[in-house]
Formats: structure tokens, C-alpha cells, sequence
């Protein structure tokens, strides 16, 4: 291996682990803006337990869930979505039209 080569080489390694932490970043930061979007706490109703979490398999997902107790003007609403797609895109448009 000459020496321009073995610059080139080092170079594109490099670049290559600059990309994989930006990525890793985006990742976290769509994983933290999802996150927001889900309910922090559940309604209590008598007579029932409600539980509720997301697991993604990946950093971020398209899934959504949003549980609303509306009291004594109407029943409680619970909604549950999944965008196609298991990346940031799916992410960000799920959390669009939350």
C-alpha cells in the first residue's frame, strides 16, 4: 500500500465514522422529539387499568398513542397509529399529525 493510498484509506474511515455518530445523533434527537408527542401520564377510570408503552425496535418508529380523558363531557378517547417505516421519516410524520 503506498503512502497517498494509505491516506486515502484513513480519510474515508474517517468520514465514514463521522457520518455513523451524525447519524446516531439524529437518531437520538428523533428518538427524544417522539418521545415528547407520547402521553407522560394516564387517565385514571374506574373500574379499569389502563397501561401503555412504545417499544420501538429500532431508535425511533413511526408509532403513536395518545389516551384523552374528557371527564364528564364524553367518553374517554384513546387513539392508537403506526406510519409505515421504521426510521426517522416514519418519526417525524407520525409526530406531525399527533
Amino acid at each position: 500500500m503506498t503512502v497517498s493510498t494509505h491516506v486515502e484509506t484513513r480519510e474515508a474511515l474517517r468520514d465514514e465514522e463521522l457520518a455513523a455518530a451524525r447519524t446516531g445523533e439524529e437518531l437520538h434527537t428523533a428518538r427524544e422529539t417522539q418521545t415528547r408527542f407520547l402521553p407522560k401520564t394516564l387517565p385514571r377510570v374506574a373500574g379499569y387499568s389502563i397501561w401503555a408503552c412504545n417499544l420501538s425496535s429500532l431508535e425511533v418508529s413511526g408509532d403513536y398513542f395518545d389516551i384523552i380523558d374528557r371527564g364528564e363531557t364524553g367518553p374517554l378517547i384513546m387513539a392508537v397509529a403506526d406510519v409505515c417505516g421504521k426510521d426517522e421519516r416514519a418519526s417525524a410524520l407520525c409526530a406531525s399529525r399527533a
